[in-house]
């Protein structure tokens, strides 16, 4: 398995608390996290950077997210590929 992509936590969340996003990596990856609506617009970008092997979380701030179903799209890209998996976080008030 190239990576092992954590599912948000916790899920439903509320407004103004966030939630949690964990992976795992096998190799060096640069890592794209977006939080987007279910129209497919981006409305967070959660991390950019460049990953060593390893596991890692981060806290995605919603304070000012309406409620609704957001899809978290996650991309680790390698100079002759990409991985693309997602999964969706319901927000609450």
């Amino acid at each position: 398995m190239e990576f092992q992509l954590q599912g948000a936590y916790p899920n439903p969340c509320r407004t103004g608390t966030g939630f949690d996003l964990g992976w795992h990596l096998v190799q060096t990856d640069s890592i794209l996290v977006t939080i987007n609506d279910l129209l497919t617009h981006v409305v967070e970008t959660m991390v950019t950077w460049r990953n060593d092997s390893g596991s890692y979380v981060v806290t995605a701030p919603i304070t000012n997210f309406q409620p609704g179903i957001y899809r978290i799209y996650f991309k680790a890209i390698r100079p002759d590929s990409e991985y693309i998996n997602y999964g969706d976080v319901q927000v609450s008030n």
